[in-house]
């Protein structure tokens, strides 16, 4: 019978830390590595640099978007969207929520957000599809160089957008209509 070893590092929540964490298990030979995700980009080098040596990485619960790695995850989505049906139905569809976001930047805070965003339009009385069409994000130069001036290094920025501009989205999804360009002077939600 074989023996297996095993480490356990903790980041807390650092993407620059779990980046250098990676850098050393890969230098240390191991032939695994688990990672709960700091950020769904900010790994994707160290990642692929972890495959390209042989090495098996599964990332799990908040997810990188290396297409190296293996992914297991449960479905944020669906649970944001049945936690929203939940709370619409307590509230006989209407009233306000407030939401109270997860880890900035991470795939699974994304997810259930955009579905607390429906939900809020579902409660406003708005007709809203089963399925919505994201536009792709346009990023202003001076957007950008605004955010660079307020993120760490080794930093993540998410563009954050208005809940007025999600609401166009939807109504234009429920009226087959085109879809609304990215406002300009997007927010940042920057961490490191």
């Amino acid at each position: 019978m074989s023996s297996s070893k095993t480490k356990v590092v903790n980041s807390n929540n650092s993407a620059p830390e779990q980046a250098s964490q990676i850098e050393n298990l890969i230098v240390e030979g191991w032939k695994a590595i688990v990672i709960d995700a700091a950020s769904d980009t900010a790994l994707n080098g160290v990642i692929k640099e972890a495959t390209d040596a042989g090495i098996v990485v599964v990332v799990f619960d908040a997810l990188a978007t290396a297409p190296s790695a293996y992914k297991v995850a449960y479905n944020y989505v669906s649970m944001g969207q049945q936690e929203a049906d939940f709370v619409a139905k307590r509230l006989n569809g209407k009233g306000n929520v407030l939401e109270i976001r997860g880890v900035a930047g991470t795939s699974v805070d994304n997810d259930i957000s955009n579905a607390f965003w429906v939900a809020q339009q579902i409660l406003a009385g708005e007709k809203v599809p089963m399925t919505i069409e994201l536009p792709l994000p346009v990023i202003e130069q001076s957007d950008f160089d605004a955010w660079l001036k307020v993120l760490p290094p080794g930093g993540v920025a998410t563009p954050v957008y208005g809940q007025e501009w999600t609401a166009e989205v939807i109504d234009a999804n429920a009226e087959h209509k085109p879809l609304p360009k990215s406002p300009r002077g997007a927010g940042v939600s920057a961490f490191s």
